[in-house]
């Protein structure tokens, strides 16, 4: 992520899951999520990645 673009956009496919907020913290380059109820790291994984954006480390 380099721009508030990225941003927006990776926020918008994080909560775009039911149940799951995320926030973008973009000089640290990571994403913080709070979830309602339990979501998989893969299925949030896959939201970011269909974004557009690789999640470094993430096991699919």
């Amino acid at each position: 992520m380099t721009c508030q673009h990225c941003v927006n956009r990776v926020m918008d496919a994080v909560n775009s899951i039911d149940g799951v907020s995320g926030v973008v913290h973009l000089k640290k380059g990571i994403v913080t999520v709070s979830m309602a109820h339990p979501v998989e790291d893969a299925v949030i994984c896959r939201a970011i990645e269909k974004a557009g954006y690789t999640v470094p480390g993430a096991k699919n």
